[in-house]
């Protein structure tokens, strides 16, 4: 992805996912109202999307011209905020601050909406909405009362939470879950 390319993809997703609500321990709050966006995030991210890049390119393929595909590039961009420090979190209770995510949830949100926007806005606004259907991804335990178990999205965001705190982020791995999630959980690909 080019500069030019991110900083359009920027500017369509991250006030998206600032005007988003999250739930955390059974109440909804207001992205935008609880965090903002470091004015240096976009370039960091950036820079350190291309680093990555380069060096999967090296490491996996053996050459730095390879294209990748959309999931490793937005396992990519995952990995890339989660070496950033991103955002300022506001007015979130301390309570909730460790277990609601923001980073998680933001490089998780930025990595599916760069698979979306391959798809094109004419045919996106086709698909059945929503275009991913996570609750169907996975069963809960019938054994364990349903305030025990994560859901799947809370798992992924522990997963990144997880990845970064012990530096074990893999980008092949994530892509082959968001190219399972894509194919699986979306309206994005033709089920015919």
């Amino acid at each position: 992805m080019r500069k030019n390319t991110f900083d359009s993809f920027w500017n369509e997703w991250v006030p998206k996912w600032k005007q988003s609500t999250i739930l955390v321990k059974d109440s909804t709050y207001s992205v935008g109202d609880y965090c903002a966006i470091r004015d240096s995030a976009r370039e960091k991210i950036y820079n350190n999307y291309e680093s990555i890049k380069l060096l999967c390119k090296k490491l996996y393929f053996g050459n730095k011209r390879k294209k990748i595909n959309r999931y490793k590039r937005a396992a990519i961009i995952i990995y890339a905020i989660l070496l950033s420090d991103p955002l300022e979190t506001t007015k979130l209770p301390a309570c909730l601050a460790d277990i609601a995510f923001l980073k998680q949830r933001f490089a998780f949100f930025l990595g599916i909406s760069s698979i979306v926007q391959d798809f094109g806005k004419e045919y996106v606004e086709k698909c059945e909405k929503p275009l991913f259907k996570f609750n169907t991804v996975g069963h809960s335990d019938p054994l364990l009362p349903a305030a025990d178990q994560d859901d799947f999205l809370l798992s992924v965001y522990k997963d990144l939470y997880f990845a970064e705190k012990y530096n074990n982020f893999n980008v092949l791995t994530m892509a082959n879950m968001l190219g399972l999630l894509t194919e699986k959980a979306s309206t994005l690909i033709n089920k015919n």
